[in-house]
């Protein structure tokens, strides 16, 4: 496949399905692992999409697959601009919405384990972006958390253990009761490394 078959196949197809039809060729190329088609496909649909949910879900694949051809500045990038268009369907309910959220949070947690002993700059600064849209997650607040301390990166864990504490105060059952408890000791800990008085009274 090259650029002159996705527009070929967009110009012949009936104009009510351009669309799909140029959208179902980037699913199915990349699931027969032809990556770097398969970006310049998403790409071609991110490009005539209006919609926000369809647009963002090109920009999700397209982040996945270009974390995929060893891109990672590239599919930061990606990433920043879906987190940007998932503000804009924070109400929708619709499995497409769904599965956007689902992916965007599977690509942090991937990343994570292709860094887990030295996190990076950018890994760090995608939980930034995602809690700033998710802070209801606080499996990836945690997460988050943990990532920065491995650093030495004591302040940014304090803020991701503090976004943690009021999801886990409303969840219910013994997990989240000890994983509050967990966050609690771990922000003494990062209080004492800190050496700040007044973040151990707090």
């Amino acid at each position: 496949i090259v650029t002159e078959d996705i527009e070929s196949l967009f110009q012949l197809s009936p104009a009510t399905t351009r669309l799909q039809n140029v959208t179902h060729l980037a699913r199915e190329t990349e699931r027969l692992g032809k990556r770097q088609q398969a970006l310049e496909t998403w790409t071609f649909v991110y490009n005539k999409q209006s919609e926000v949910s369809a647009r963002l879900e090109a920009l999700v694949h397209k982040t996945g697959l270009a974390t995929e051809l060893g891109k990672k500045e590239e599919a930061f990038a990606f990433f920043r601009n879906s987190l940007s268009l998932e503000r804009e369907t924070q109400n929708c309910k619709t499995p497409l919405c769904e599965e956007n959220r689902k992916r965007l949070r599977q690509f942090i947690t991937s990343w994570n384990q292709t860094e887990k002993k030295s996190p990076s700059e950018n890994l760090l600064k995608a939980y930034e972006l995602f809690m700033e849209n998710n802070p209801q997650d606080f499996e990836m607040a945690l997460w988050g958390a943990q990532a920065a301390r491995e650093v030495k990166n004591q302040q940014l864990a304090w803020h991701f253990y503090m976004i943690s504490l009021a999801p886990l105060k409303k969840s219910s059952g013994e997990a989240p009761r000890k994983q509050l408890e967990n966050a609690l000791l771990s922000l003494i800990e990062v209080a004492e490394a800190l050496k700040s008085d007044s973040l151990m009274a707090q």
